[in-house]
């Protein structure tokens, strides 16, 4: 128990402290925590990257879109007026988030659906 204590307390990177466990259920105790520790460490931070990653490809879509409406209003000299309606519409859809909306409707169960 000793070795595992020391082994985890090395890889958790928690350090040995000016207190230490002494016994072998305090290091049980101890060990128990830090891997609980690790665990809930790893869930944020997995959840952050994801939230920041699906954030980064939202950002993308709406920028390849613009840049796509950029280049027809250089190729057809569009009117202004309907450049600026259709950046609008662009912008207003990537705020809908309307393939969410319908991943979620698709996921309820049929009475809830209809």
């Amino acid at each position: 128990m000793t070795s595992f204590y020391f082994v985890v307390t090395t890889m958790t990177t928690v350090g040995y402290g000016d207190m230490s466990a002494g016994t072998i259920y305090e290091q049980f105790y101890i060990v128990i925590l830090m891997m609980a520790g690790v665990f809930v460490f790893s869930m944020v931070t997995g959840s952050l990257a994801s939230i920041l990653a699906s954030m980064d490809v939202e950002n993308a879509l709406w920028s390849e879109s613009l840049d796509l409406l950029n280049r027809l209003q250089e190729r057809y000299n569009l009117p202004k007026t309907l450049y600026n309606e259709v950046k609008k519409a662009i912008k207003h859809e990537m705020h809908e988030d309307s393939a969410g909306i319908h991943q979620f409707i698709e996921s309820l169960p049929p009475l809830l659906r209809t």
